[in-house]
């Protein structure tokens, strides 16, 4: 009964997420934004889906090479990798402006490189003090070792993270066909070949800081699973991917998305049991270094600019995608008011009204495609906001900054590449609606969950691309999933066709 009852609401979700993704699709196609227009769209977004098969097709037939030489070939690939990304990030250097800045200058002060501090800054964004307090200790080891400028090993830091989220994405992805070898091979070759990771690795801020966190943690907690040791072993693996999850999500609090779809897949798809033998340290983990955190920050000065500064945060970003397109716009009335508001309290009283009087803009229409444009109509993840102006015009800069010279051409395919990738993942959705499988995979399933996170986080608070840019692994693998069911469904089509004819030949 219980195993029906998780099927059927399995189903529903499967059906909910690739009809809502799907329709995503279509509407910000028919009204795109930055001016490309519909019909420009249609050659990268093809040329997208064939790179793919054919990427498939390549690796289908190298796939026995590759399996027996992987302990080569992945390391030397991600070695490869790695310094590619790191020089073209040297070459690409942006200057940090907005609250980049303002976490670069926190991280100087607290690694004892500057007496200049913004309290009211961290008094009023405190979702950006521990990413500043993370950033000075990579500043701080960098000057230990006579750097002066801490950007470049705190980029190689990004570049270090971003290589754990391929191979974890290479890892997790090799479990969604009977290709094995193949499918972890594209899976992490679709999230390497995107573009907008290179804008936001030479970046130093929350968005490159936790990228890789939810699945890394994810992974490890997955192969503890699978291990099936008990006792002390299992929960050592558990502290590890605990202590990876609780960083994370200090670092950036959407990471807490993953760790919430594993609760969902083990409510869903395990025994009741299994959410404190297979998580509950996690939690207490989480827990503990939230409260020290917490503690933490409450012992600095930003307390004595708390009631003038300070915001009830996770209020004021629903409050705030509930204006036009959901995007941050400090004139608008409601940010106007909100700022001019002396006093928690009173902040909270305004936002609770506020909210209320404009509660009927959740459902509003025309509110609902305005944020999803904002939210999901371009591909570049807001990687441009840290390329207003460069030290050095590489070919980074090039493609992403609005003022590059290739920035035009660049934003057309990295669109028509993103929407493919979302296409993909609805077939990934729809996947799950057909299958007949008893034992649901858990990479998958955390992964769907994880995107369909990720999609009401930003549909019901700040309307912002960037936002999904910590989540490319798990949207990555989820379209992989969705690249081999269209391969699987081409390949029965074909085979369906060629013995329908055979028949009517003999026939």
């Amino acid at each position: 009964m219980r195993q029906r009852l998780s099927t059927g609401i399995w189903r529903v979700f499967a059906a909910s997420g690739a009809t809502i993704i799907f329709l995503t699709v279509i509407l910000c196609v028919a009204q795109t934004k930055d001016g490309i227009r519909a019909e420009q769209l249609m050659p990268p977004i093809f040329g997208s889906l064939v790179l793919f098969l054919l990427l498939v097709f390549i690796l289908v037939k190298l796939e026995g090479i590759l399996e027996k030489y992987q302990k080569i070939f992945l390391p030397l690939f991600l070695g490869c990798y790695a310094l590619v990304v790191y020089v073209l990030c040297l070459r690409s250097r942006g200057i940090p402006v907005h609250d980049s800045l303002s976490v670069i200058n926190g991280a100087r002060y607290f690694a004892g490189l500057t007496d200049e501090m913004s309290w009211t800054y961290f008094a009023s964004c405190p979702n950006n003090l521990m990413p500043a307090v993370y950033l000075s200790f990579l500043f701080r080891i960098a000057h230990f070792f006579g750097a002066e400028d801490g950007w470049y090993f705190a980029v190689a830091v990004n570049v270090v993270m971003l290589l754990a989220a391929l191979y974890c994405v290479f890892r997790i992805s090799g479990r969604v066909s009977w290709h094995k070898t193949a499918s972890s091979w594209s899976g992490m070759l679709i999230l390497a070949m995107y573009f907008p990771i290179l804008g936001h690795t030479q970046s130093l801020y929350t968005d490159a800081f936790s990228f890789c966190f939810g699945v890394t943690a994810f992974y490890i907690w997955l192969r503890n699973q699978e291990k099936r040791v008990g006792g002390w072993r299992q929960q050592a693996g558990n502290v590890v991917a605990g202590i990876i999850w609780a960083v994370g999500m200090q670092l950036k609090m959407t990471v807490a998305i993953s760790l919430i779809a594993v609760l969902l897949y083990l409510i869903l798809f395990r025994r009741a049991r299994d959410i404190i033998s297979r998580c509950g340290i996690i939690f207490l983990i989480v827990a503990a270094v939230a409260l020290g955190c917490r503690a933490y920050a409450d012992s600095l000065p930003t307390q004595e600019y708390k009631d003038t500064w300070a915001l009830p945060t996770a209020s004021h970003f629903i409050a705030m995608g509930l204006i036009g397109d959901g995007g941050f716009d400090m004139y608008s009335d409601y940010f106007v008011t909100m700022t001019g508001t002396w006093g928690m309290e009173e902040k909270k009283r305004y936002i609770r009204e506020f909210i209320w009087e404009n509660k009927g803009n959740f459902l509003d229409p025309e509110h609902v495609h305005a944020k999803l444009r904002n939210n999901f109509a371009e591909g570049t993840m807001g990687a441009s906001i840290f390329f207003h102006s460069a030290e050095s015009h590489g070919l980074v800069y090039n493609c992403i900054s609005y003022q590059g010279a290739h920035s035009w051409g660049y934003r057309v395919r990295i669109d028509g590449y993103w929407y493919m990738i979302l296409i993909l993942t609805s077939l990934c959705f729809l996947g799950e609606l057909l299958s007949r499988e008893k034992e649901r995979e858990a990479g998958r399933v955390v992964a769907m969950l994880s995107i369909a996170g990720i999609m009401c986080y930003v549909m019901l608070s700040e309307a912002n691309n960037r936002q999904l840019y910590n989540h490319l692994p798990w949207i990555m693998i989820a379209a992989n999933v969705g690249l081999w069911r269209l391969v699987e469904y081409t390949g029965r089509c074909s085979v369906w066709l060629r013995e329908r004819k055979k028949g009517k030949i003999q026939a």
